[in-house]
């Protein structure tokens, strides 16, 4: 008698569930999974990258430029493996070794090497929004006249401080030094006031003092 053949069907690839939360159907988190030696490759390529750009500004772009374009292959491939759930993925714990939200600064680079190539920042951050403007001068515009409208109403709250002062406030970058700035200031404004409410109190008894001789005067002419 012929035995039965053990089943040959290969395990599925898992595939992310969910579940329901107040109504809402929310995707788990996707387990780290095995990634290709090439895939792995790719990744500790990002995390090379990114040592050297928290330890140097030096090529800090040319890094994150790098490192967008291996994240944005990666992310066609577990796109394929999971379909659209490359942001589940990359929010599980042990997947990537930076976070999403850096990760999406750094594909926005890769993903725009023309924009990118017109870049002129010291920060990912500022060539993210240089490449968002090229892409769509409106937003540049109004972020434009957001700040002037924000400079107009610091120099109308400023009152008499000139706009030289105000440049030289909004260029300083060190904190510790506009830190002094607001005490010095504070204590000005105190010393200000001390001598104000000084000169309020000679001013009062002054007048009380000229008000006690009219009395006395006018009770002498009664006599």
């Amino acid at each position: 008698m012929a035995k039965a053949k053990k089943s040959t069907s290969k395990k599925a690839a898992a595939k992310p569930t969910t579940k329901a939360v107040k109504g809402k159907v929310e995707p788990k988190a996707i387990v780290p999974v095995a990634l290709t030696s090439t895939q792995n490759k790719s990744l500790e390529m990002v995390q090379r990258n990114q040592d050297k750009i928290m330890s140097t500004a030096e090529n800090m772009l040319k890094l994150a430029f790098d490192s967008g374009q291996r994240l944005l292959k990666l992310k066609e491939e577990i796109t394929k493996k999971f379909g659209r759930q490359w942001k589940v993925w990359s929010q599980t714990d042990g997947n990537l070794p930076i976070g999403y939200e850096q990760a999406t600064r750094y594909m926005k680079l890769a993903s725009n090497p023309a924009q990118f190539a017109l870049v002129d920042a010291t920060s990912i951050e500022d060539a993210v929004k240089q490449i968002e403007h090229q892409l769509k001068p409106e937003k540049k515009v109004e972020a434009d006249k957001q700040k002037a409208d924000k400079r107009a109403q610091k120099v109308a709250t400023a009152g008499i401080i000139s706009n030289a002062t105000i440049e030289e406030v909004e260029q300083c970058n060190d904190i510790e030094e506009l830190r002094g700035l607001i005490t010095l200031a504070e204590a000005r404004i105190e010393e200000l006031q001390e001598a104000d409410n000084a000169e309020v109190d000679s001013d009062a008894d002054e007048a009380a003092a000229e008000a006690d001789e009219a009395a006395a005067e006018a009770a002498a002419e009664l006599v």
